[in-house]
Parts: C-alpha cells; sequence; structure tokens
C-alpha cells in the first residue's frame, strides 16, 4: 500500500474517528511523522497519543535496523571453511581459526560482552614463557621464508634457513 501522501510504501496505518465514523490514514514514516507532529499542536490528549505513536514508532525502526542488520551479517561465509555467520549463530561453533579473523567484526563485540575482554589477561601454564613464544613466532616466519626459497629454487638459502629453523627447535626443547 502506498502513502496517501506521496508515493512511498506506507509503513504506518492510522484509524482516527471522526465525527463517529472510523477513518483509515496510511502514511510513510516520514509523513506519519508529520501528521504526529500536527496532532501534537491540537490537543494534549492528542500530544499525549502521539507522543506514545512516535515512542512506538521509534522502536519499531530500531528493531527493523536491527533485523537488517542481523540478515546483513548471516550471509557472511568464511572462505575457508564455508561456515556461514548463521551457522555460528544457530550453533555455537565456529568451523576453523579463520573465523576469527573473518568474523571479527561480529566475535568481538560478542566476546567483550562474555569474557569482559577480547585479549587474554588471565594466568598462563607454568611452562610458558615470552621467549619462547617469540622464538616460535620467529620460527614460523622462518618456515615461510623457507617455503618460498624452496618454490624460487633457491636452495642455498632454504638450507641456510633450515638450519636456523633446528637451531631453534634445539633451543626451545632446553
Amino acid at each position: 500500500m502506498k502513502c496517501q501522501k506521496c508515493q512511498k510504501k506506507a509503513t504506518f496505518h492510522i484509524t482516527e474517528i471522526i465525527k463517529g465514523e472510523p477513518v483509515e490514514i496510511h502514511l510513510c514514516e516520514y509523513h506519519a511523522h508529520e501528521y504526529l507532529m500536527e496532532a501534537n499542536t491540537e490537543s494534549p490528549a492528542l500530544a499525549n497519543a502521539a507522543a506514545e505513536l512516535a515512542k512506538q514508532m521509534s522502536h519499531h525502526f530500531a528493531m527493523d535496523k536491527a533485523a537488517e542488520k542481523i540478515n546483513q551479517t548471516d550471509v557472511i561465509v568464511c572462505p575457508v571453511c564455508g561456515v556461514a555467520y548463521y551457522e555460528f549463530r544457530n550453533v555455537g561453533r565456529l568451523g576453523c581459526a579463520n573465523d576469527y579473523q573473518h568474523f571479527a567484526d561480529q566475535l568481538l563485540p560478542l566476546i567483550q560482552q562474555m569474557q569482559g575482554a577480547t585479549e587474554h589477561v588471565g594466568r598462563r601454564p607454568s611452562s610458558y614463557s615470552g621467549e619462547r613464544s617469540q622464538k616460535m613466532t620467529i620460527k614460523y616466519g622462518l618456515r615461510r621464508q623457507m617455503a618460498e626459497a624452496v618454490a624460487e629454487e633457491n636452495y642455498e638459502l632454504a638450507s641456510e634457513l633450515r638450519d636456523k629453523i633446528k637451531e631453534i627447535d634445539s633451543k626451545c626443547q632446553n
């Protein structure tokens, strides 16, 4: 149904009693707001009714916007495992580690709300050492460089990187 004042879709349908007869008015959001503002100036009773209706309208549109945002995020799919955000919302499980980066915009507020923080601030295992973690990070970077060197057939560089990785492995095990 179209708005009676313009060609937009009528989202508000108001029934008014005029001289004892019900009269239906169909308006878009803009014209409904305008209509309610006109009613505010006519009488205090109408002003209260208009205020209540305006409050309901704003709640209605807030819910519509929230539903629209949910629908937009539900179609996001992880390129690695193929899990849609919709599946995560229904099942409560992600498909792979990549999902944390791919769904970060949706997950970070959720994690913040549930855990109180988005970074680990608790205790760590007694075997954990910051130095060991740094060495592991370096080791994975070296492995990536070694794979690139092999792909480019630069075997001399690849063997040097392999030796560095072995050296880090021996230090981490001690």
